[in-house]
């Protein structure tokens, strides 16, 4: 594993830093009642749909640590898109054996469906009647705009197919809409292995909290110098200063390890599930930390509607709960590590 990014990795990060400028101000609209921009989204769905897959089977190449960069930089902008919801859907297509040709340069946008009320987390009921899904998924992330779902399903198998009900459910984050779907139409595609393709979304999905928790601390650092108390700046107090350091060591290490199950998955080391787990409940839990202290250094102002503080936190506490919870993982991780030790 390389310690530093490559000159093209960098590139990509500058790149999608561009897209992603005026991310917060769309997600302030969209929580004050307006529509998902169109921007950066058909930008991102142009460019990147096949990203992370090889460019022999028809993607533009890269991995999972490209993966990261982009939704890192979409995350730390607050960006409200369907992209990354897409990005997972592919990935997990990609390796439980689907052809992806109609996501990646057909111009269909896919959703990711996991989870399922009532169940626990890989645990699932949804299943094949014949050649027809039958089930319902749960805070299923922007599967209104989707054309076709990646569905987990029972047998650790993996299913592309058209949703036939969608009921919208309310988002402690309208930017990441979410909905409980109902499938009884036929499968399109079969895949197998769900929860080890599966593991490839963990490590995405903990770049955008990193990338949230990040974005919080900066807008946090912002305020809190020229915010004044008793004459000086407010961040000049250790009560302040040292949360925000704190948090941001937190964010750091979460990222150091994301990048690290990135790699480790994948080069296919004998780590890479335990360290996936670890990284995306490590991942939850640093950017909560980081965005309630950013919550808190905006005092009172910062509890606002008004502010912005608040978005960031309602960013991680939805994220934070994106293909299993942080406890979940926190659980599975702990479960792979001991099975390492005993192997």
């Amino acid at each position: 594993m390389q310690a530093v990014f490559t000159d093209e990795q960098n590139d990509l990060k500058l790149a999608v830093r561009d897209l992603a400028r005026g991310g917060l101000e769309s997600a302030r609209a969209v929580f004050n009642g307006g529509r998902l921009p169109a921007e950066p989204s058909a930008a991102l769905r142009r460019g990147f749909s096949g990203l992370g897959i090889p460019e022999s089977d028809g993607g533009m190449g890269g991995g999972l640590v490209e993966c990261a960069i982009v939704a890192e930089q979409l995350g730390r902008q607050l960006v409200p898109s369907p992209y990354l919801s897409h990005l997972l859907a592919v990935q997990v297509a990609h390796a439980s054996g689907l052809d992806v040709e109609p996501a990646v340069n057909g111009g269909e946008m896919w959703a990711l469906a996991v989870e399922e009320s009532g169940q626990t987390f890989a645990n699932w009921k949804t299943d094949f009647d014949g050649d027809t899904l039958h089930g319902r998924k749960s805070v299923v992330r922007d599967a209104g705009t989707a054309d076709a779902m990646v569905v987990a399903i029972a047998g650790d198998r993996v299913a592309l197919a058209s949703a036939d009900e969608v009921n919208s459910q309310s988002s402690m984050d309208p930017t990441r809409p979410m909905a409980d779907v109902r499938f009884s139409s036929p499968v399109i595609q079969e895949g197998q292995g769900a929860a080890e393709s599966l593991a490839r979304t963990y490590p995405i999905v903990a770049a955008a909290l990193v990338g949230a928790g990040q974005g919080a601390l900066e807008l946090a650092a912002s305020y809190v110098q020229v915010r004044e108390q008793f004459g000086q700046p407010v961040g000049r107090f250790q009560g302040i200063a040292h949360q925000l350091a704190d948090a941001r060591s937190r964010i750091e290490i979460a990222w150091s390890l994301t990048l690290y199950a990135c790699w480790a998955l994948d080069a296919g080391n004998k780590e890479a599930m335990a360290v996936s787990h670890a990284a995306r409940a490590k991942a939850g839990e640093a950017a909560v930390y980081a965005s309630e202290r950013g919550v808190q250094a905006h005092g009172g102002i910062g509890i606002t509607a008004d502010a912005d503080p608040h978005l960031f936190l309602r960013r991680v506490m939805a994220d934070s709960r994106w293909v299993g919870s942080t406890r979940v993982h926190r659980l599975l991780a702990g479960r792979h590590a001991f099975s390492l030790l005993r192997s």
